[in-house]
């Protein structure tokens, strides 16, 4: 027997248990509403196991009929896989709100239950909305993100299969660059105001021209600069169903705005892609992870719900055909890097590729490498995680309300079979109860307030010990010229010592929390 087939039996039970009640004194409207909600838990179920994990990327990869020989065309069938697999779920997901929605605007939803509904959830019609909105969302952006000249953009062109984003050493993006589908050829250009220009074109602009185009925009020039976002309409099939590839400018540890617009679209990407360049003595420019994943932290103190999962990225060394000596020791001291400044750092999603060199080989039209080739697997094999987070975050939501509102009704019918006797027996008792908690309420923050004083006093003795013994002050203090930033301006050099300097402290703060269970934090809790 499946899992699906279990649940289904399970719910059919429930419905055939509460069906028996030998005339249970509850109206229509409580076993209308009843039945609604057992049909809806059960939708939620076939959301969760039998349209989502019977999607196999591996099976279709694996058939020899698929597969693709250029570097473009493989890329372009891993996107074009990404967008149906989340179309498929979007749909079923907003079946179930409709559902929902249904039982709450019925007539038979009776005014006591949506009192109580509404002091859980608030206005649940306005919740609904929102949810479906959320699912609804239809643009699915792959954010790629990097290091200064780390080779973003020809990365992004390997991606697309042609080359409409300048490539030159001199120049790197300013402004977010958002490429989608189109058969009409567009820019539209945004400044930081949010107000849009249109440029002109015929629709007979070749590749070549728009780039030359281009390099006015979205390069780091006067112009560029000006410009918050430079969308690009172009003819590429791969970016069908609403998937957009969002190429970010070198976010920089102190520039607020570009990190603000970066995450704008991370939260809800489909893939994060972060380009190293390993030319860059030895790569990771390890203040701009931490910029991400300090304003990650923010986002969360501030209770910004929807944030990013550190572990959906993808690193990526580019231009590694550039790397003629001690290819794998550098190899190695990135990931050793990566593991100390990334949460969560999985080694198996780090690649070394060339774009450069696959871009070349695609227009010989000769096969994908196995380098990239391991990449595309790895974009493959992650998406559906990406895409399921998603899905399970709704459905969670779905199930706790669905499942809130059965108790409410079981709870219902329970009551109307007690006597009157009863009822006021368990009236009598829930007053006690009630009439208990607040009494005790008073003392229990009282004494709950003065155990984390005295907890924190303990953690702070702790904290203060460890970051003055012996080999803790040897780490902070051990500086190597590669940790040097390398600036000509006195007041940068400055302010990039001190958030080198922040940025190793916080870092022995993290082991010490690591190493004694988070300051006794978990124990305290108990």
């Amino acid at each position: 027997m499946t899992r699906l087939s279990h649940l289904e039996n399970k719910f059919v039970c429930i419905g055939i248990i509460f069906h028996k009640v030998p005339s249970a004194p509850f109206n229509d409207e409580i076993a209308y509403v009843l039945f609604k909600t057992l049909m809806a838990i059960k939708s939620t179920y076939s959301v969760l196991y039998r349209d989502t994990l019977t999607f196999d990327f591996k099976e279709e990869r694996e058939n020899p009929d698929k597969v693709h020989k250029t570097a473009c065309s493989e890329a372009a069938n891993v996107i074009s896989r990404m967008a149906t697999f989340d179309r498929k779920a979007k749909s079923n997901l907003y079946k179930v709100y409709e559902e929902i929605e249904d039982i709450v605007k019925s007539n038979h939803f009776f005014p006591e239950i949506n009192d109580e509904v509404t002091a859980e959830f608030g206005d649940i019609i306005k919740v609904i909305h929102l949810q479906k909105s959320d699912v609804c969302e239809d643009i699915c952006p792959i954010v790629i993100i990097g290091e200064t000249s780390a080779g973003k953009s020809t990365f992004v062109n390997l991606l697309l299969g042609v080359e409409l984003l300048p490539q030159s050493p001199l120049t790197c993006t300013s402004p977010i660059c958002r490429i989608c589908n189109g058969d009409n050829k567009r820019i539209i250009l945004a400044d930081s105001e949010g107000i849009q220009q249109n440029l002109n074109l015929t629709n007979t602009e070749g590749v070549e021209e728009i780039r030359i185009l281009l390099k006015d925009y979205i390069c780091a020039t006067k112009a560029g600069e000006k410009y918050k976002a430079v969308d690009i309409c172009w003819p590429i099939p791969c970016l069908q169903n609403k998937i957009m590839i969002v190429d970010t400018p070198g976010i920089s540890p102190d520039n607020d705005i570009l990190a603000t617009r970066l995450f704008e679209y991370l939260p809800s990407a489909l893939a994060f892609i972060y380009i190293i360049n390993p030319t860059n003595a030895g790569g990771v420019q390890s203040d701009r992870l931490q910029r991400i994943l300090d304003e990650q932290e923010r986002r969360k103190c501030i209770g910004v719900k929807s944030v990013f999962d550190p572990r959906r990225a993808i690193f990526v060394c580019n231009k590694w055909d550039q790397m003629h000596e001690d290819e794998e020791k550098v190899f190695h001291h990135i990931k050793g890097q990566l593991s100390k400044k990334w949460t969560n750092f999985d080694s198996s999603k780090m690649y070394k590729i060339s774009a450069w060199e696959e871009m070349q080989r695609s227009k010989n039209d000769q096969p994908i490498s196995d380098t990239f080739k391991a990449l595309l697997r790895g974009i493959d094999q992650m998406i559906p995680a990406c895409l399921q987070e998603k899905i399970f975050r709704h459905v969670s939501w779905q199930r706790y309300f669905l499942e809130r509102l059965h108790f409410k009704l079981a709870a219902r019918i329970i009551n109307a079979r007690r006597t009157e006797d009863e009822k006021r027996m368990m009236a009598k008792q829930v007053m006690k109860r009630i009439q208990k908690v607040r009494e005790n309420n008073t003392a229990v923050q009282s004494k709950l307030k003065s155990v984390a004083i005295e907890q924190c006093l303990k953690s702070s003795e702790q904290l203060y010990h460890y970051l003055h013994l012996p080999e803790t002050r040897i780490k902070l203090c051990s500086w190597t010229e590669d940790d040097l930033p390398e600036k000509d301006d006195i007041d940068k050099i400055e302010k990039e010592l001190m958030c080198l300097v922040e940025e190793c402290i916080a870092g022995q703060i993290k082991t010490w929390l690591q190493e004694t269970s988070y300051g006794g934090l978990p124990k305290f809790m108990e």
